[in-house]
């Protein structure tokens, strides 16, 4: 994100949120979608990360990744909505996430180790399931678009990503912690 757009929505120009939130809405709410299942309350997550946003504008780091903050304020305000029913492949999943705006050198290896389990993974599940995840939660479509693209319904798109998702979950889910 542009410096002067920053810089100005840090001073509280409407404008300039207005700028910050069309870049990044899709991809806050395609993060969320990672771990919150209801429509209503992943589109709750994204309105209540651009309030908190706005609200802490003055306390922006211009000096610091904006990605990143984004990233942590997204990601602590879904910790607080499933706060009791955390795991660690959810935070294995978050270092995914994380990595476009991963800064520290061990966080960009993790970041890449855990990508590539997952690519691993991927190639286990059917082409269109490989399809529909790429287009979600790389190209960032939502499941409209995926839907008219592959012509198939946004029920199937739904069907596919939940099923992708839940068995990322069951493989990635550390050994040590058992069965769940």
């Amino acid at each position: 994100m542009e410096n002067l757009i920053l810089s100005r929505f840090k001073e509280g120009d409407a404008k300039a949120f207005e700028a910050i939130y069309r870049h990044y809405w899709r991809k806050v709410l395609s993060f969320t979608h990672l771990y919150i299942r209801s429509s209503s309350e992943v589109e709750d997550v994204v309105q209540e990360v651009f309030i908190k946003l706005w609200e802490t504008r003055a306390q922006l780091d211009l000096n610091k990744s904006f990605d990143g903050y984004l990233f942590i304020l997204t990601r602590n305000l879904i910790f607080n909505r499933l706060r009791g029913s955390l795991n660690e492949e959810f935070f294995e999943l978050t270092v995914v996430e994380a990595m476009a705006s991963a800064t520290d050198v061990e966080e960009e290896v993790a970041a890449a180790d855990l990508s590539e389990r997952i690519d691993t993974l991927l190639l286990q599940l059917t082409p269109r399931q490989q399809e529909v995840y790429r287009l979600s939660r790389k190209d960032l479509l939502n499941y409209t678009e995926i839907a008219k693209r592959l012509h198939i319904s946004e029920r199937t798109v739904e069907k596919h990503l939940s099923d992708v998702l839940h068995y990322l979950r069951e493989h990635l889910r550390p050994k040590l912690c058992g069965p769940k």
